[in-house]
């Protein structure tokens, strides 16, 4: 289990017992791992409007502002994010009120 998820174990198991529902175990997760991920996205678009002028030069038949290109390039990098997240997801997700260490 990532560790993002095994340090919060407990806490996992305890809101579950209460009765928070999968999903909202979940939203925390997606939200840690969402949220750099848009920051990327966005800094990363705010110096490629800085930069598309040095970038021409090594772009062949393409603009370095294609609308295109740079949804494709979201899209991939959401995809992976949310590939990334499905492990600790479904840990998070399957963590049960038993699973509270008896101490």
């Amino acid at each position: 289990m990532p560790p993002a998820v095994s340090r919060r174990r407990n806490e996992f198991a305890i809101r579950r017992a209460l009765g928070a529902q999968g999903w909202q175990l979940a939203s925390p997760i997606i939200r840690r791992l969402a949220m750099p991920a848009l920051a990327g996205l966005l800094l990363g678009g705010l110096l490629l409007m800085f930069l598309s002028g040095l970038l021409r030069i090594y772009l062949y038949k393409l603009s370095p502002l294609d609308p295109w290109t740079l949804a494709g390039v979201g899209l991939v990098l959401l995809a992976l994010v949310a590939a990334a997240a499905l492990r600790p997801l479904a840990g998070a997700v399957a963590i049960s009120a038993t699973a509270i260490p008896r101490e």
